[in-house]
């Protein structure tokens, strides 16, 4: 049999669903229109495009049942199609009964119970462009009709080629007077402005289905920032494009509501308000009928924008200081950033060298900048709740007298992580006796052993276990012909093998323990496997 007469079978012989247009095939899918019964109420009526790769998926979805017409259901697409997914099957009949089943729990689960959303579902909006807007926390309780100005910052534009646009990333800086929750240094990025309004309830024009038009959008609006819009397009001097945040509450994952927002922008000379007279003097404004350009934008507060995976608050509200950031302090920071610190200084003496690119967090046109600019530059690129600082390195000249600078330098700090490779730093840290935690992390040749040493005496202890490793006559790296220091051997991959585990038990140990221990994470190859473990001292 083949696939059309398959596909009509298989839907002729289902209870509840009539056949109104039988199946056909065109170059792209496969056609056809669906009744399903919906007693008491009336029945659905559907337009089904089954893809040609079924029962392979085509672009997530491999059946597209498009409501018609659309009647403001929940969990319909923007395009009208029912959002169902539906368990992967490689047999064509199997999954697309499937489809059927799944299709009848959507209709009885929100057309005929019309159940509420076990968790929020976000109003489908048609973009007008690729820009996106991100915005997080504020200390502020929004009401419903206050307005005002608020800041936002393009942080980066990317060209889609084959769309022929460009697409602006931006944060939104402040919102009336209130400053969003990022790092003190997103806010220094320049700024620019427009206008915000809190509506309080979802703009919709029917359940589900946002409003298109500024016609439907009025309603919301307050009669004050209409006269706003006016005014400000009837400025002389204006920038040639206005937007515009549209604030209103949604369910919060908690049992508070959560404040969201929706973007607006309109070229200046098309903002659709206009004034007309209603009395001696008295004036009012209202819109006329136009298309709303919304723009994407998305709530990227901390718990979202590190909601798929974070460190433990006992290490992420810690101030870091990394000294050394070659190849095992650069890919710890940069683990520990995309894991959640907020704070966190990065301290070196050297520059980037064609040989580093291979194992560390830098890239080849980077060669011969500082180590900590380079790097700072990059995590700064990861998380927009970082704030990064370049410290001084950790002078030599220091020692004796002149040690309290370096000491109070320290101190600024609750965690001080040395992976400098340099013994004679991690004395010099040993003998100014900080208030701060101290750990040193180091690697041994060709990554066979990674070393976490803490306490008050690192580098006697870092000796004793180093000693008990037993590494004979271990093959360095000399570059090139030179007689300068060597380097020890080890890829990326090993050296991220370990540091992932050396974070991961440091985080556990924050959790259970409240500090870190002395831990060495030991790579073995047994039989046919590579294994790495831990012991705790």
């Amino acid at each position: 049999m083949n696939k059309v007469d398959l596909i009509n079978e298989v839907f002729l012989l289902e209870n509840e669903i009539g056949i109104v247009l039988p199946f056909s095939e065109d170059e792209d899918a496969f056609l056809g229109e669906i009744s399903l019964d919906a007693s008491p109420k009336e029945a659905l009526h559907f337009k089904v495009e089954i893809s040609r790769t079924y029962p392979l998926s085509d672009s997530e979805i491999s059946v597209r049942f498009y409501l018609n017409p659309n009647i403001g259901v929940a969990h319909v697409n923007l395009d009208g199609s029912v959002c169902i997914h539906t368990p992967q099957h490689h047999d064509f009949e199997v999954r697309l009964k499937n489809e059927i089943k799944f299709l009848k729990k959507w209709r009885d689960k929100y057309y005929l119970k019309q159940d509420s959303n076990e968790r929020y579902d976000y109003l489908n909006t048609q973009y007008s462009d690729a820009s996106c807007f991100l915005f997080t926390d504020v200390a502020h309780q929004f009401h419903s009709g206050e307005f005002g100005e608020f800041k936002f910052s393009v942080f980066s534009d990317h060209s889609i080629h084959e769309k022929n646009i460009t697409a602006h990333q931006a944060y939104i800086l402040e919102i009336g007077r209130h400053k969003c929750n990022w790092a003190d240094r997103v806010h220094r990025i320049q700024a620019s402005g427009g206008f915000y309004v809190f509506i309080e309830d979802e703009p919709v024009k029917s359940p589900y289905r946002i409003v298109t038009d500024w016609v439907e959008l009025e309603p919301y609006l307050p009669d004050d920032f209409l006269k706003i819009l006016y005014n400000y397009k009837n400025r002389p001097l204006k920038l040639h494009k206005l937007m515009i945040l549209i604030g209103y509450f949604i369910p919060g994952t908690n049992e508070n509501k959560e404040c969201h927002w929706q973007a607006i922008s309109v070229v200046n000379n098309e903002i659709p308000v206009y004034g007309r007279k209603i009395g001696p003097k008295q004036y009012e404004s209202s819109c006329y009928d136009y298309p709303i350009n919304w723009n994407k934008t998305l709530n990227s507060g901390y718990e979202r924008f590190f909601g798929r995976g974070c460190l433990s608050p006992k290490f992420t509200d810690k101030k870091i200081l990394i000294i050394g950031v070659g190849a095992v302090g650069s890919g710890l920071a940069t683990i520990l950033v995309r894991s959640g610190v907020r704070h966190l200084g990065i301290s070196d003496y050297d520059a980037i060298e064609p040989g580093n690119v291979c194992r560390s967090e830098y890239f080849l046109t980077e060669s011969q900048l500082p180590k900590t600019i380079a790097l700072a530059q990059h995590l700064q690129a990861i998380s927009p709740f970082v704030d990064v600082h370049i410290k001084n390195r950790i002078s030599k000249k220091d020692y004796g007298e002149f040690g309290s600078g370096t000491k109070a330098m320290l101190e600024e700090y609750d965690l001080v992580m040395d992976c400098s490779s340099d013994n004679e730093i991690s004395y010099f840290i040993d003998r100014l006796q900080v208030s701060s935690e101290v750990v040193n992390i180091s690697i041994s040749n060709e990554a066979r052993e990674m070393v976490l040493v803490t306490g008050r005496n690192i580098t006697e202890a870092k000796k004793v276990i180093f000693d008990s490793l037993k590494e004979t006559d271990p093959q360095l790296i000399y570059e090139g012909t030179g007689c300068w220091s060597p380097t020890f051997k080890a890829s990326y991959f090993d050296i991220q093998s370990h540091l992932n585990l050396v974070v991961q038990n440091m985080n556990h140990q924050m959790e259970t323990l409240g500090k870190m221990r002395t831990t060495v994470i030991k790579r073995e190859i047994v039989g046919n496997n590579i294994t790495l473990s831990t012991i705790d001292y």
